[in-house]
């Protein structure tokens, strides 16, 4: 099969024709089990085999109803798995492996990937889609000789994937659903990355540049934007506006306003940072910006202030933007705190979610708020245990339903 294989160089696309090979290749079922497909996206030969970590069982089962949730067009037609992800080498008490996780647009999955091989590789990638409603890995694949460690969703079906590398990235898009191999282009090394409407936006990691590849074909659009200084964090601010993290020469936050935009005063587009603070996270929560400094100090931006949220999280959050709330990973006993940043930076209520019944001991990776009005939680933690937290409606104890554990 052949794909049109982009450079992004200087804004400017250089194109080759490459031979990629997108070839699934389904082994035959065993009695009841079987292997996961396997997406060959390089013909390059790789000098070491990968080291084989985790585990992937494939059974059969009968399929029903019509596929209507992501998870469901994304779920392998007569195919249930059984996937314990690869340990991870750097923690001495025991992990899963996961550099990345996002939750489908609809709410139904959660999509993750594995790094697989030897703690210093060569590497491979697993993909597996978790079904938020306990029905567990509904597709795992695999992509050898690859280490995709960021993903977002662009569109109803189609994902982003990105394999840094030392100087360049390259960025796969992924029709799940259908297994195939839309795009792959090569860019610049950036730090960070998000999608605005039909738009993927990339800060460049080693100059002060802003790239705006247009989705679904992943070229550029005009030439790079230059930004105020250099920082690992982009964040969506309201409308169409971005929050660009600066951390040389001055540490503050660059306020990007859509073009025509009516505010000329430099005052209003740069916004000084605490003394002292260096943050390394950040999320979006309706019309105010958190950023974290992991293992030290998280602030509420809102307007022109900074406002101390709390002096020792995590790094991890999630901003509702329907509602409003603010879900804040503490140090201490990993707790979830609940703000409602427009109304007060006052705590609403403190939950630990490892301690609630049924218990678990992950550490909190991720926090997912669902979307339309659903004020339920998804929590990842890292040993790849992934669990529903769904408020009280009464008394004070959040109710806590496991969704997927590893190796069920």
């Amino acid at each position: 099969m052949i794909f049109e294989k982009i450079n992004v160089k200087g804004g400017k696309p250089v194109k080759i024709l490459s031979v990629l090979l997108a070839v699934f290749l389904a082994l035959p079922l065993m009695s009841e089990q079987g292997s996961p497909d396997v997406i060959h996206f390089e013909s390059r030969e790789q000098e070491e085999k990968t080291e084989e970590t985790g585990h992937v069982e494939v059974f059969t089962q009968k399929t029903s109803g019509e596929a209507i949730t992501f998870a469901e067009r994304a779920a392998e037609p007569g195919k249930r798995f059984i996937w314990t992800p690869s340990p991870d080498p750097g923690r001495s008490a025991g992990g899963a492996r996961i550099p990345g996780a996002v939750l489908s647009s609809d709410g139904s999955a959660v999509i993750m990937l594995e790094t697989v091989g030897a703690p210093d590789g060569p590497f491979d990638t697993r993909l597996a889609v978790i079904s938020v409603n306990g029905e567990g890995a509904v597709q795992v694949m695999r992509f050898p000789k690859a280490r995709f460690t960021k993903i977002l969703q662009a569109g109803d079906e189609t994902l982003l994937l990105a394999a840094p590398g030392a100087e360049n990235t390259r960025i796969l898009r992924l029709d799940l659903c259908r297994k195939k191999i839309l795009r792959i282009v090569t860019v610049p090394a950036f730090s960070d990355w998000l999608i605005r409407e039909n738009q993927l936006l990339l800060k460049d990691r080693d100059s002060r540049s802003l790239r705006v590849l247009n989705i679904p074909d992943l070229t550029p659009e005009g030439s790079p934007k230059k930004l105020r200084g250099k920082g690992g964090l982009l964040i969506a601010g309201p409308g169409e506006t971005l929050y660009n993290l600066v951390l040389e020469p001055k540490p503050g936050v660059e306020v990007i306003r859509p073009a025509g935009d009516s505010t000329a005063d430099p005052d209003e587009r740069f916004l000084p940072l605490p003394r002292g603070f260096r943050p390394a996270s950040g999320v979006r929560c309706k019309n105010a910006a958190v950023w974290m400094e992991p293992g030290g100090a998280a602030h509420l931006q809102t307007g022109r202030e900074f406002h101390l949220l709390s002096p020792r999280v995590t790094g991890v959050a999630a901003g509702n933007h329907t509602s409003g709330k603010l879900y804040l990973g503490l140090l201490k006993k990993d707790m979830i705190v609940e703000y409602e940043p427009e109304q007060s930076i006052r705590p609403l209520q403190t939950m630990e979610p490892g301690r609630l019944s049924p218990k678990t001991r992950g550490e909190v990776l991720r926090i997912f708020t669902l979307p339309d009005k659903d004020p339920a939680l998804l929590i990842l933690d890292h040993r790849a245990n992934l669990y529903r937290l769904t408020p009280p409606k009464r008394g004070k104890n959040w109710k806590k339903t496991i969704v997927f554990t590893p190796g069920g």
